[in-house]
């Protein structure tokens, strides 16, 4: 499809409230657009899913109506949804979603960046994720009836700033997520398979299911790994569980700098039973949140020159991905960033445990005396 067709798609769908700004992303399932709303002068996203609406009004329009229902600092906010007019030869339109736009893209291309750079991740700003995401995963958890979110992945980690300047994890694209109460049969085999625990073959879903894909993330993170390479087996194969026979290798395996603490709590979450992972996300935050205090109880803790920020910036909003990565290349500064205290904002640190310095270089002489 051409971007002027595009375009007038925008205009015939909202008579021009919106104009077409770019194509983000197009897959088999949906195409994604970035639009200005004309009169707020706001970018928002506008989702549109290719399969032509049918009976299935509901099914289709689930992951609206599942967010909808979800207002949290760290869940993405749906702001509309409707359906495309049917062109002359087709029966049926297509569901659309007008969602919040995130501008800093989704945690699976910083991935890529540090697996390409041959560099781990920051511990810090891995409990760090793995605690934000906890956070949006334990309200839904939490809802009256709990909701599975049901296709965890990086590449539904968004990561943007809020207007504090705080680094923000949002969590999106709830096409496959489910009320614990619905009947799973009716939707087969959905979601990505690296990141889906053994029960989803079996079309069962928990809320430790979400713990498990959350578990495949929070392993890559630590080790630049998958802890199973499920795309080499036929769903026959998957459905017998072949994937899971073969020992899972701790994280420290990769990362020598990871305790055996943190080791247990990434293998609880990967655990092939469903009944022996943390059984919600709430659970599981809590011993994020514990680990992270004792993690740093005895260590120093330093306030970087904005350093962390301005990495943070050249990759979401500059797309300047390899200069980021330069920047916590130095592996003092990859030591040091693992030192601090992993809190909403560094800002937040105490001045009791905090040495304020001017530049990285100050802070390797102090440390050196």
């Amino acid at each position: 499809m051409e971007l002027e067709d595009r375009g007038n798609i925008v205009n015939e769908i909202f008579h021009g409230k919106y104009v077409f700004e770019e194509l983000l992303g197009s897959s088999s399932f949906s195409e994604i657009y970035l639009i200005r709303h004309v009169f707020l002068d706001d970018l928002r996203v506008l989702k549109i899913i290719k399969k032509h609406l049918n009976s299935d009004f509901n099914l289709i329009l689930s992951e609206a109506k599942t967010a909808c229902k979800l207002k949290h600092e760290n869940i993405i906010d749906i702001y509309d949804a409707g359906i495309v007019p049917a062109g002359v030869d087709e029966k049926y339109g297509f569901v659309y979603f007008v969602m919040e736009y995130i501008p800093g893209g989704d945690l699976s291309k910083y991935i890529v960046s540090f697996v390409n750079s041959n560099m781990l991740i920051p511990i810090y700003w891995t409990l760090y994720l793995i605690k934000h995401i906890s956070l949006a995963l334990s309200f839904m958890h939490l809802s009256n009836p709990p909701i599975v979110h049901g296709d965890i992945k990086a590449s539904n980690i968004l990561l943007s700033f809020n207007s504090q300047d705080r680094i923000v994890v949002k969590l999106s694209d709830f096409g496959f997520s489910r009320q614990i109460n619905s009947n799973f049969a009716d939707f087969g085999i959905v979601g990505t398979r690296q990141f889906m625990a053994p029960e989803c073959f079996r079309n069962e879903f928990y809320p430790s299911t979400d713990i498990y894909a959350l578990g495949v993330i929070f392993y890559i993170l630590l080790t630049n790994h998958f802890p199973y390479d499920i795309n080499k087996f036929s769903m026959v194969e998957i459905s017998e569980g072949k994937p899971w026979r073969m020992p899972l290798m701790p994280p420290s395996s990769y990362n020598d700098k990871i305790s055996s603490k943190l080791d247990n709590i990434v293998m609880k979450c990967l655990d092939i039973n469903y009944k022996d992972r943390f059984l919600d996300a709430n659970e599981l935050l809590d011993v994020i949140e514990k680990f992270i205090d004792s993690y740093y109880l005895d260590k120093e803790s330093y306030i970087i020159n904005n350093t962390v920020k301005k990495a943070f910036r050249l990759a979401l909003y500059e797309n300047n991905l390899d200069e980021a990565i330069d920047i916590l290349k130095d592996s003092d500064m990859v030591t040091i960033l693992e030192e601090v205290i992993s809190l909403d904002s560094i800002e937040d640190l105490s001045f009791s445990k905090t040495v304020h310095v001017e530049s990285l270089s100050e802070i390797m002489k102090n440390k050196k005396k």
